[in-house]
Protein backbone atom coordinates (compact mmCIF):
# COMPACT_ATOMS: atom_id res chain seq x y z
CA UNK A 1 0.00 0.00 0.00
CA UNK A 2 1.23 3.50 -0.85
CA UNK A 3 0.42 6.24 1.62
CA UNK A 4 -0.71 9.59 0.20
CA UNK A 5 1.15 12.86 0.71
CA UNK A 6 0.40 16.22 -0.90
CA UNK A 7 2.72 19.18 -1.34
CA UNK A 8 1.63 22.80 -1.33
CA UNK A 9 2.92 26.32 -1.85
CA UNK A 10 1.38 29.78 -1.77
CA UNK A 11 0.06 29.08 -5.27
CA UNK A 12 -2.53 26.74 -3.75
CA UNK A 13 -5.30 29.13 -2.82
CA UNK A 14 -7.54 27.76 -0.03
CA UNK A 15 -6.73 24.77 2.13
CA UNK A 16 -8.89 23.15 4.81
CA UNK A 17 -6.57 20.64 6.47
CA UNK A 18 -9.34 18.92 8.40
CA UNK A 19 -10.97 17.99 5.09
CA UNK A 20 -7.58 17.03 3.62
CA UNK A 21 -6.96 14.55 6.45
CA UNK A 22 -10.49 13.15 6.35
CA UNK A 23 -10.03 12.53 2.61
CA UNK A 24 -7.30 10.02 3.46
CA UNK A 25 -4.18 12.16 3.15
CA UNK A 26 -1.55 11.40 5.78
CA UNK A 27 1.07 14.06 5.24
CA UNK A 28 1.79 17.43 3.64
CA UNK A 29 5.09 18.95 2.52
CA UNK A 30 4.93 22.74 2.43
CA UNK A 31 7.10 25.14 0.51
CA UNK A 32 9.08 27.15 3.04
CA UNK A 33 11.65 29.11 1.07
CA UNK A 34 13.30 29.71 -2.29
CA UNK A 35 16.75 30.98 -3.10
CA UNK A 36 18.62 33.07 -0.57
CA UNK A 37 15.82 35.31 0.68
CA UNK A 38 12.28 34.37 -0.42
CA UNK A 39 10.02 32.98 2.32
CA UNK A 40 6.63 31.48 1.50
CA UNK A 41 4.15 33.68 3.41
CA UNK A 42 1.73 30.76 3.92
CA UNK A 43 4.23 28.34 5.48
CA UNK A 44 4.02 29.04 9.22
CA UNK A 45 0.23 29.31 9.32
CA UNK A 46 -0.27 26.19 7.22
CA UNK A 47 2.31 24.14 9.11
CA UNK A 48 0.48 24.82 12.37
CA UNK A 49 -2.95 24.13 10.86
CA UNK A 50 -1.82 20.87 9.23
CA UNK A 51 -0.26 19.67 12.48
CA UNK A 52 -3.44 20.49 14.42
CA UNK A 53 -5.45 18.50 11.87
CA UNK A 54 -3.33 15.41 12.52
CA UNK A 55 -1.15 15.44 9.40
CA UNK A 56 2.59 14.87 9.46
CA UNK A 57 4.32 17.99 8.13
CA UNK A 58 7.43 18.46 6.03
CA UNK A 59 9.08 21.50 4.45
CA UNK A 60 10.85 22.03 1.16
CA UNK A 61 13.24 24.61 -0.23
CA UNK A 62 13.26 25.47 -3.93
CA UNK A 63 16.92 25.78 -4.89
CA UNK A 64 18.28 28.23 -7.42
CA UNK A 65 21.75 29.36 -8.44
CA UNK A 66 22.40 31.58 -5.41
CA UNK A 67 25.12 30.80 -2.85
CA UNK A 68 24.35 27.43 -1.19
CA UNK A 69 25.13 28.59 2.35
CA UNK A 70 22.78 31.57 2.11
CA UNK A 71 20.00 29.35 0.76
CA UNK A 72 20.33 26.85 3.61
CA UNK A 73 20.43 29.67 6.15
CA UNK A 74 17.20 31.00 4.64
CA UNK A 75 15.58 27.55 4.72
CA UNK A 76 16.59 26.77 8.29
CA UNK A 77 15.43 30.18 9.51
CA UNK A 78 11.88 29.22 8.49
CA UNK A 79 11.73 25.41 8.67
CA UNK A 80 14.43 24.45 11.12
CA UNK A 81 12.09 22.71 13.57
CA UNK A 82 10.16 20.68 10.98
CA UNK A 83 11.04 16.95 11.14
CA UNK A 84 11.23 16.29 7.38
CA UNK A 85 13.28 18.64 5.21
CA UNK A 86 13.50 18.45 1.42
CA UNK A 87 15.58 20.22 -1.21
CA UNK A 88 13.84 20.84 -4.53
CA UNK A 89 16.34 20.56 -7.38
CA UNK A 90 14.70 21.30 -10.73
CA UNK A 91 15.10 23.44 -13.82
CA UNK A 92 14.60 27.08 -12.98
CA UNK A 93 14.45 29.69 -15.69
CA UNK A 94 14.03 32.38 -13.04
CA UNK A 95 14.65 32.56 -9.33
CA UNK A 96 10.97 32.62 -8.36
CA UNK A 97 7.75 32.87 -10.31
CA UNK A 98 7.18 36.04 -12.28
CA UNK A 99 4.67 37.75 -10.01
CA UNK A 100 6.92 37.27 -6.96
CA UNK A 101 9.95 38.52 -8.90
CA UNK A 102 8.06 41.64 -9.85
CA UNK A 103 6.67 42.25 -6.38
CA UNK A 104 10.03 41.88 -4.66
CA UNK A 105 12.20 43.27 -7.47
CA UNK A 106 14.44 40.22 -7.25
CA UNK A 107 16.93 39.29 -9.98
CA UNK A 108 16.84 35.82 -11.47
CA UNK A 109 19.39 33.38 -10.09
CA UNK A 110 19.09 30.57 -12.61
CA UNK A 111 19.18 26.81 -12.21
CA UNK A 112 21.12 25.10 -9.43
CA UNK A 113 24.33 23.29 -10.47
CA UNK A 114 25.62 19.89 -9.35
CA UNK A 115 28.33 21.51 -7.23
CA UNK A 116 25.72 23.72 -5.58
CA UNK A 117 23.42 20.75 -4.96
CA UNK A 118 26.22 18.85 -3.24
CA UNK A 119 27.08 21.86 -1.11
CA UNK A 120 23.47 22.43 -0.11
CA UNK A 121 23.03 18.80 0.96
CA UNK A 122 26.16 18.98 3.09
CA UNK A 123 25.24 22.36 4.62
CA UNK A 124 21.76 21.09 5.48
CA UNK A 125 23.11 17.85 6.97
CA UNK A 126 25.43 19.89 9.17
CA UNK A 127 22.63 22.25 10.23
CA UNK A 128 19.91 19.65 10.85
CA UNK A 129 21.80 16.45 11.67
CA UNK A 130 20.03 14.44 8.99
CA UNK A 131 20.10 13.86 5.25
CA UNK A 132 17.51 15.89 3.33
CA UNK A 133 15.02 14.38 0.93
CA UNK A 134 16.05 15.23 -2.63
CA UNK A 135 13.24 16.26 -4.98
CA UNK A 136 14.09 16.01 -8.67
CA UNK A 137 13.00 14.63 -12.00
CA UNK A 138 14.50 11.65 -13.76
CA UNK A 139 16.82 13.90 -15.77
CA UNK A 140 17.69 16.41 -13.05
CA UNK A 141 17.70 20.21 -13.10
CA UNK A 142 19.70 20.30 -16.34
CA UNK A 143 17.04 18.10 -17.97
CA UNK A 144 19.88 15.99 -19.41
CA UNK A 145 20.50 13.58 -16.52
CA UNK A 146 24.21 14.46 -16.49
CA UNK A 147 24.04 15.29 -12.76
CA UNK A 148 23.52 11.61 -11.95
CA UNK A 149 24.82 9.34 -10.61
CA UNK A 150 26.27 11.42 -7.80
CA UNK A 151 27.55 9.93 -4.55
CA UNK A 152 26.27 12.72 -2.28
CA UNK A 153 22.85 13.09 -3.88
CA UNK A 154 22.28 9.34 -4.26
CA UNK A 155 22.79 8.88 -0.50
CA UNK A 156 19.65 10.97 0.15
CA UNK A 157 16.07 9.68 0.05
CA UNK A 158 14.58 10.34 -3.39
CA UNK A 159 11.39 12.33 -3.97
CA UNK A 160 10.83 11.80 -7.69
CA UNK A 161 8.66 13.96 -9.93
CA UNK A 162 7.36 11.87 -12.80
CA UNK A 163 3.82 12.28 -14.06
CA UNK A 164 2.62 8.88 -15.19
CA UNK A 165 0.29 6.11 -14.14
CA UNK A 166 1.44 2.68 -13.02
CA UNK A 167 2.96 1.01 -10.01
CA UNK A 168 6.40 2.61 -10.13
CA UNK A 169 8.37 5.36 -11.89
CA UNK A 170 11.65 5.24 -13.83
CA UNK A 171 14.49 6.11 -11.47
CA UNK A 172 17.31 8.62 -12.12
CA UNK A 173 20.78 7.10 -12.42
CA UNK A 174 22.33 6.16 -9.08
CA UNK A 175 19.16 5.54 -7.06
CA UNK A 176 17.83 2.02 -6.60
CA UNK A 177 14.56 3.06 -4.93
CA UNK A 178 12.20 5.98 -4.56
CA UNK A 179 10.83 7.17 -1.23
CA UNK A 180 8.23 9.66 -2.47
CA UNK A 181 6.82 9.75 -5.99
CA UNK A 182 5.02 12.88 -7.20
CA UNK A 183 2.91 11.20 -9.85
CA UNK A 184 0.44 14.03 -10.55
CA UNK A 185 0.47 17.81 -10.48
CA UNK A 186 -3.19 18.11 -11.42
CA UNK A 187 -4.83 15.92 -8.79
CA UNK A 188 -7.69 16.98 -6.56
CA UNK A 189 -8.06 16.39 -2.84
CA UNK A 190 -11.04 17.42 -0.77
CA UNK A 191 -9.95 20.45 1.22
CA UNK A 192 -7.85 22.14 -1.49
CA UNK A 193 -9.82 24.75 -3.44
CA UNK A 194 -9.49 27.65 -5.83
CA UNK A 195 -9.84 31.12 -4.35
CA UNK A 196 -13.64 30.85 -4.34
CA UNK A 197 -13.34 28.18 -1.63
CA UNK A 198 -15.65 25.87 -3.58
CA UNK A 199 -14.03 24.82 -6.87
CA UNK A 200 -11.51 21.95 -6.40
CA UNK A 201 -7.95 23.18 -6.92
CA UNK A 202 -5.19 21.26 -8.69
CA UNK A 203 -2.65 19.87 -6.26
CA UNK A 204 0.55 17.79 -6.39
CA UNK A 205 -0.12 14.25 -5.18
CA UNK A 206 2.59 11.88 -4.00
CA UNK A 207 2.85 8.23 -3.07
CA UNK A 208 5.06 7.06 -0.25
CA UNK A 209 6.96 3.84 -0.89
CA UNK A 210 5.54 1.92 2.06
CA UNK A 211 2.50 1.64 4.27
CA UNK A 212 1.17 4.04 6.88
CA UNK A 213 3.43 2.75 9.66
CA UNK A 214 6.45 3.06 7.36
CA UNK A 215 5.54 6.64 6.55
CA UNK A 216 5.28 7.65 10.19
CA UNK A 217 8.62 5.95 10.93
CA UNK A 218 10.26 7.73 8.00
CA UNK A 219 8.94 11.09 9.17
CA UNK A 220 10.30 10.40 12.63
CA UNK A 221 13.75 9.06 11.67
CA UNK A 222 14.41 10.24 8.12
CA UNK A 223 15.22 6.67 7.13
CA UNK A 224 13.11 4.88 4.53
Amino acid sequence: MSATVIDLSHHNEVVDFEKVRKAGTLGVILKATQGSSYKDPTFVRRARAAHRAGLVVGAYHFADGAAPSSQINNFMSVAGTVPLLALDFEFNGQSIRAEVDLALNMPTAGTVSTIQMNSMVMFLEAASGQSPVVYTGRFGPSQTGLEFPDEILNACPLWLAQYRSGLSPDLPAGWNKWTLWQYSETGTVDGVFEDDGVTPGAVDINRFNGDTADLYEFWRTGKA
